[in-house]
């Protein structure tokens, strides 16, 4: 996401008064590591929003289907927490409830383990470290 005031303004057109936006995505404390080291966790990538996208040219595989190796140059935008819920505040959404989980729903790192329901974890850092998160926002009206 490029434009997090265009993404939160969207939400908010498409919701009718009093309706409910519920999201459960990647932590954006996640993305700071280097996804390829299962040895340590080793910060490359800054958490607190820039404005220039970070640009990633590599083979690596595509954290959600790791069979798919991007064949063009890719560019994201890390947006924190706070981004998130001010930019969804800004656009009349209420925060309800907000969660911080210990596990992935996608195996895309290095040395991460499955567990018996299908969730992803880091057997070094189980429940240290927030993989995902959850909100849910109501608009307002």
């Amino acid at each position: 996401i490029s434009d997090i005031d265009r993404w939160a303004d969207t939400i908010a057109r498409l919701l009718k008064d009093g309706g409910v936006f519920y999201i459960m995505e990647t932590h954006p404390f996640l993305p700071l590591f280097d996804d390829t080291r299962a040895d340590d966790l080793h910060i490359v990538y800054p958490y607190f929003h820039r404005f220039e996208p970070v640009h990633f040219n590599d083979d690596h595989p595509d954290y959600a289907d790791n069979s798919y190796i991007p064949f063009h140059k890719t560019y994201e935008w890390f947006w924190s927490l706070s981004d998130i819920f001010n930019a969804l505040i800004r656009h009349g959404l209420s925060i309800e409830l907000f969660n911080e989980h210990d596990r992935w729903f996608s195996g895309g790192w290095c040395g991460m383990e499955m567990d018996p329901v299908g969730w992803w974890y880091i057997k070094k850092y189980k429940g240290m470290l927030p993989f995902t998160f959850s909100l849910r926002a109501r608009k307002k009206g």
